[in-house]
């Protein structure tokens, strides 16, 4: 019987010893695991700190671009506004100038439709009708005739043709 015991003991001893080793084994295994761990909570912290500048620093990027693109852009559209803008300024004044001399020739055009009326009336009435240069008409017993070709010529009046012009020598 005591060898049976001692054997009982000593195998009681053996598993008491292999699960003392095997929770020394785990508790080593368990500080291991706790450490890798936490290496890898290190490692992702500083990953994302690091994505987080990344992100940071493309966002600044992408808006730099935006706004050079955008102050370009505006650059562009405003040239090219100034230049549309010149170029009617320049047809403006071409045809405020078009516009004058229009107006210039019908003034001209106008005044000398209403000189050919004047004439026309002026040849039409008989001439004891006609109003005389002091604002009284010609009497009709009057002596007053139409003046002659030549009177009118030197009067400065149109009708008929002018006499050759004589050359002065000097």
């Amino acid at each position: 019987m005591a060898t049976d015991l001692e054997r009982e003991l000593a195998d009681i001893r053996r598993e008491v010893i292999e699960g003392r080793n095997l929770v020394i084994r785990t508790d080593n295994l368990l500080k291991t695991l706790h450490s890798e761990v936490k290496a890898v909570g290190a490692r992702q912290k500083e990953f994302e700190r690091r994505q987080m500048v990344s992100s940071a620093a493309a966002y600044g990027l992408f808006a730099l671009l935006a706004g050079t693109a955008a102050f370009l852009l505006s650059g562009a559209r405003a040239s090219s506004a100034n230049g549309e803008r010149d170029k009617a300024v320049t047809e403006l004044k071409t045809l405020t100038q078009t516009v004058e001399k229009e107006r210039a020739d019908q003034a001209t055009i106008a005044a000398a439709r209403r000189s050919a009326a004047d004439a026309y009336r002026m040849s039409s009435i008989p001439w004891s009708a006609r109003p005389s240069p002091t604002g009284r008409r010609h009497s009709a017993g009057s002596s007053a005739r139409p003046p002659s070709s030549g009177a009118r010529l030197r009067s400065g009046g149109t009708s008929g043709p002018l006499p050759p012009r004589t050359s002065r020598a000097s």
